[in-house]
């Protein structure tokens, strides 16, 4: 019985290979391929820019410029803020000291 060997004969695995899909690229892409077609001085460029504002594609760059120019005035808040702070507590704390050094220094 142990004479004749017969090979068995296993399946492959399937593999699939992973694919990266950049969205953020993909985007990129569409709007580049948007703003060339915009340039364009042609009908097909006039449709391109109407078809554009209809579907609101400007409300996104909108909204974030004007998040960051929000963040931006925050910020410059927060400084002002810190700044007037600083100057206040320094005013109440050093004014005595600084008008009697010049008391001092004037009469003699």
């Amino acid at each position: 019985m142990g004479l004749i060997k017969f090979k068995q004969i296993k399946p492959i695995p399937f593999t699939m290979r992973t694919r990266y899909w950049d969205p953020v690229k993909e985007a990129r892409e569409q709007r580049l391929k948007e703003i060339k077609a915009m340039q364009e001085d042609s009908i097909e460029g006039m449709k391109t820019r109407l078809s554009r504002r209809f579907r609101g594609g400007y409300n996104e760059y909108y909204h974030a410029k004007k998040m960051a120019v929000r963040k931006q005035n925050l910020m410059l808040l927060a400084a002002l803020i810190a700044v007037l702070y600083a100057s206040y507590y320094i005013l109440v704390n050093y004014l005595p000291r600084i008008e009697a050094w010049l008391d001092h220094a004037l009469t003699k």
